[in-house]
């Protein structure tokens, strides 16, 4: 058998030299990365061959999507078994070391440490690309002399709190392979005139694929020009926003209608707008040639209403969408009815709309929606829903394909869970989330443990109210918990400290064993029993 690598070196045969090279040459091809992962079994490291298929399959799912949760539990036996030997000598020079798709690929460090490391930690993890750097004050001139940089591809400024390494950043020639750029938020004024004219015409732009910008970008008039730069063609993923206490007359007067303008980037698929829109922004994503061609767009905390949405409803322009998130917006009821009428949603897989003042009427207009049958999930969380909303949406004919569900924050009360554990529809649920209803209580938690139709969750969620160690203890054994990953509970045991203790004492059910997180907020686990569970859970008294 040819010998192999450590976790993370490369080979030392001549072919699995050159399948590791294919790596760092090509690193956001996973291609290579599943063909080293085959080799890898053929050379008896069957563990990290399985690490980088689980992690190159977790990078393709939504963080909604309830098939992350196996992936991740596998992910973290494998990291905890092997993560001394995975982890790279040198790790005492970087802040943090994070593995992506099977390899470790991103580190955060300071940027002196980065300058005085970066030669040795590429030599001896080659595979590392993604850079978050911090504490850039006064390291312009280090920033532009830093060779290492030529192996970047991701580079994140975000933690970043002063501003005179901007100039270094436009003189650097060595960014030849960035394709993603998080750039941090930007007092007005640090973008000059003659700063925006270099940015405009700096070459890194022409080869980005995502772009993170914040702040005083959005706000400078001579950024205007960059919605129209040419260099934007390859842009996949843009990310605009700024802080909340600037005027948010600025981004209407700086207008969405010359971003989404024909010369916008055609490649875009997906749109992250965290700014003040209102109406003229709405009407823009309307009336844009784009938007149909995005497949995920994120609206937060817009100031958007049903009145500044229906253009938008009401147009074929999201008719490409699988992912919609229209989270802290004030759609209200009518808001909720405008959505459920839009004919282009018809591709839609998941649905946010959590904090945005929805009732039961807009819950039942979602529920009669003949557009949103192909519902995978749904996030409701912090509305205004009672027992009479939850009874529309068990109607909701989306129902037996939805496998994420959110109902945290609304307000459901004791004995509102028995018409959701007694719905045949929701057979296929996976996540289940229910916290922040604070009249749940142990007649809830006897629904969850009896029904039928819960038995494939494998998260959930609960904060409930007076439960007995008892309820507790038949919702542990209930077969509902069998495929759960992730438990995160929070109640008040009613029974005395006995009870407690008979509780802790007993036997715990294998269910709870296999429990990747088991969190408990108000509820402490007794001390004496804490090191029983260590053994087996990862267990916190905050989250």
């Amino acid at each position: 058998m040819v010998a192999a690598a450590r976790g993370w070196t490369e080979p030392a045969s001549s072919i699995g030299r050159a399948l590791f090279q294919a790596i760092v040459d090509e690193p956001e091809d996973d291609t290579h990365r599943l063909i080293y992962a085959d080799w890898l079994d053929e050379q008896g490291q069957s563990e990290k061959a399985e690490f980088i298929r689980v992690q190159c399959a977790v990078s393709g799912l939504e963080e909604e999507n309830p098939d992350r949760l196996p992936l991740q539990r596998r992910e973290w036996e494998l990291l905890q078994k092997n993560k001394q030997e995975w982890t790279p000598p040198f790790s005492r020079a970087i802040d943090r070391i994070e593995f992506r798709r099977g390899l470790i690929s991103q580190v955060t460090m300071p940027m002196a440490k980065f300058a005085n490391n970066a030669r040795a930690m590429f030599k001896k993890a080659p595979t590392i690309h993604q850079v978050a750097l911090e504490n850039l004050t006064n390291k312009g001139k280090r920033l532009r002399n830093c060779v290492p940089l030529t192996r970047v591809t991701h580079l994140n400024l975000e933690s970043t709190f002063a501003y005179d390494w901007i100039d270094g950043l436009l003189d650097c020639p060595y960014l030849t392979r960035l394709t993603h750029l998080t750039l941090p938020i930007l007092p007005t004024g640090t973008i000059t005139d003659e700063r925006a004219r270099r940015l405009l015409g700096w070459a890194p732009l022409g080869r980005l694929r995502s772009l993170n910008l914040v702040g005083d970008p959005l706000e400078s008039e001579s950024l205007r020009p960059l919605a129209r730069s040419p260099l934007l063609t390859n842009l996949h993923s843009l990310e605009l926003g700024y802080p909340s206490n600037v005027s948010s007359g600025r981004v209407e007067e700086l207008g969405l209608q010359a971003l989404m303008g024909p010369p916008y980037p055609l490649q875009l698929r997906e749109l992250r707008l965290k700014m003040m829109l209102r109406e003229a922004g709405a009407q823009a994503l309307a009336r844009s040639e784009h938007t149909p061609r995005l497949s995920k767009l994120v609206l937060y905390c817009n100031g958007l209403t049903a009145t500044h949405l229906e253009p938008l409803f009401q147009s074929d322009a999201l008719q490409g969408l699988r992912y919609l998130s229209l989270r802290a917006n004030r759609l209200g009821d009518e808001g909720a009815k405008l959505l459920a009428g839009c004919r282009a949603l018809g591709n839609l897989r998941f649905l946010n709309l959590g904090n945005t003042a929805i009732g039961t009427e807009g819950v039942r207009a979602l529920a009669l929606s003949p557009y949103l049958e192909n519902l995978a999930g749904l996030n409701l969380a912090w509305n205004s829903l009672t027992l009479g909303g939850l009874q529309e949406l068990l109607s909701a004919s989306f129902l037996p394909t939805l496998r994420y569900l959110d109902l945290s924050a609304n307000h459901l009360h004791t004995g509102d869970l028995k018409s959701l554990a007694g719905c045949p529809a929701l057979s296929g649920l996976q996540h289940l989330d229910l916290s922040c209803n604070n009249s749940l209580d142990e007649e809830d938690v006897k629904a969850l443990a009896q029904s039928p139709y819960l038995n494939k969750l494998h998260y959930l969620n609960l904060i409930l109210g007076d439960v007995s160690p008892d309820s507790l203890k038949a919702l542990f054994h209930s077969p509902n918990v069998k495929k759960l990953l992730v438990l995160i509970l929070s109640s008040r045991m009613t029974d005395s400290s006995a009870s407690n203790d008979a509780f802790f004492s007993s036997p715990l059910p294998e269910q709870l064993l296999r429990l990747r997180f088991f969190h408990c907020r108000e509820h402490e686990i007794p001390g004496r029993y804490r090191e029983t569970l260590e053994d087996r859970l990862v267990v916190s008294s905050e989250l």
